[in-house]
């Protein structure tokens, strides 16, 4: 059984810090359900940038935002 997504507002959240977010909502997940493991994959390339689509700060709903 999948743990209980918590609401937005009780998650651990920094602007820019992306990284330690995806960490601290995994950790969240993990501590919900003891026998849950929780895996985040960060995907990068020689440029260290990758588009994103759905952002916040995006321009539109289907532009990607490059991070």
């Amino acid at each position: 059984m999948l743990p209980q997504i918590p609401d937005k507002s009780q998650l651990t959240y920094t602007p820019n810090y992306c990284e330690e977010n995806v960490y601290f909502l995994c950790k969240s997940f993990s501590s919900a359900v003891e026998t849950f493991d929780t895996f985040a994959c960060f995907i990068s390339n020689e440029h260290k940038s990758v588009p994103l689509w759905k952002q916040r700060i995006a321009e539109g709903p289907d532009v990607p935002v490059i991070w």
